[in-house]
């Protein structure tokens, strides 16, 4: 697991949302699963002032 936080300006499309021009802040959690030393599953919850947070998971890929 990984937290990390970033800053940056919003000045292109960016998960489906038009640019703002805006400064954006975002929290993300990482989760990693792991077979073999290579990771074999990644989570991610992202939270970046939008309406909901983003939810990605490559098992549902």
């Amino acid at each position: 697991m990984c937290w990390w936080r970033f800053t940056g300006t919003h000045v292109g499309p960016w998960l489906d949302r038009a640019p703002t021009g805006q400064t954006i802040e975002g929290t993300v959690f990482s989760f990693f699963d792991f077979v073999d030393g290579r990771i074999s599953r990644y989570r991610l919850w992202l939270h970046a002032g939008f309406d909901d947070p983003v939810i990605f998971d490559t098992s549902r890929l």
